[in-house]
């Protein structure tokens, strides 16, 4: 079962835009969180993930899911949509915060709010993996195509 969209992408910050807490991308994130809520996604506040980089939190529904945003090197970024919480291997015998279905139609938010950004280029998405030439698309795919 699929159960994450990667995105690859290249963007530019505003260079008068502040360095976050979390490293770079809070702007980004913050646009992203800001453009979720005009569409009906319940947003928490941001949080830094790991050692440089950003993540949100999505609740639509019955479905929570968590955006992961972080800078990988000059001008390009990497995303990650998710559940929420999910089960390694299904072995706790929970069942994912977020079915796929639900993470598609996050991903297809994601990607029309990014596409108003003027510096967004070269999108690559794919489920499950790190999206390179071979195994991504210009726009999320259904987990089923």
């Amino acid at each position: 079962m699929h159960l994450t969209q990667n995105l690859r992408f290249q963007a530019r910050e505003n260079p008068n835009e502040p360095v976050g807490e979390c490293g770079p991308g809070g702007a980004v994130m913050r646009a992203l969180s800001a453009g979720l809520s005009a569409r009906a996604w319940e947003t928490s506040a941001l949080e830094c993930w790991r050692d440089g980089g950003w993540v949100v939190f999505c609740k639509r529904e019955n479905s929570e899911l968590q955006i992961i945003l972080s800078a990988t090197q000059d001008g390009e970024w990497s995303l990650q949509i998710a559940p929420k919480k999910s089960s390694l291997f299904g072995r706790s015998g929970q069942r994912p915060s977020a079915s796929p279905t639900d993470v598609h139609r996050l991903a297809l938010d994601v990607h029309a709010l990014l596409e108003k950004d003027v510096t967004f280029a070269l999108p690559r998405w794919c489920w499950d993996d790190f999206p390179d030439s071979k195994n991504s698309s210009p726009a999320p795919r259904a987990a089923n195509s």
